[in-house]
């Protein structure tokens, strides 16, 4: 399915991850993940969706083979639009319209490849295994940042995990 289509199948876990994103402190967690370890911020927060939302239990492999799904999309076009966006913040030329231009086409890439996650998800999640869903989240956290290098030592993003754990509801 081509991204066009893919980002109308579903849009549960977008809508999911700009509520958690939007939040006081979650932006700071996602992108200190994102520039210490190399996170990518989607994959991070469709673990916590798929755990918020069915209590999946996401393996390192699970998070491996979705990376694999939107890796393509993720270098070709998240970053290459972040690089951009970053230049043009850095820029001394006055060029306030490009950059909005340019940040909303990276949201708009990444909700694309939210889209796509989700069509990878879909296909799989009768399989994987259930659990609790505050545990869930927990779990799928620490299969996140093992699968980006972050050693067990590093401490939990627990804004995001609270935040996931609040969205999971009673």
């Amino acid at each position: 399915m081509p991204p066009q289509e893919a980002a109308r199948a579903d849009t549960s876990l977008w809508a999911f991850s700009v509520s958690i994103y939007g939040r006081p402190g979650a932006a700071e967690e996602c992108l200190s993940l994102q520039d210490r370890f190399g996170v990518n911020v989607n994959i991070l927060l469709f673990s916590l969706y798929a755990a918020s939302e069915f209590g999946a239990l996401l393996s390192r492999d699970d998070i491996c083979t979705a990376d694999r799904a939107v890796a393509h999309w993720q270098t070709k076009v998240v970053e290459a639009l972040r690089k951009v966006r970053r230049l043009l913040k850095q820029s001394d030329l006055r060029c306030e319209s490009l950059l909005a231009q340019v940040a909303d086409a990276e949201l708009e890439a990444e909700r694309m490849e939210a889209a796509l996650l989700m069509e990878w998800c879909n296909a799989r999640i009768a399989v994987w295994p259930r659990r609790e869903r505050d545990a869930a989240i927990v779990h799928n956290c620490r299969s996140v940042l093992s699968y980006y290098g972050a050693g067990p030592q590093i401490d939990l993003p627990q804004r995001l995990i609270s935040l996931a754990i609040a969205a999971a509801g009673p």
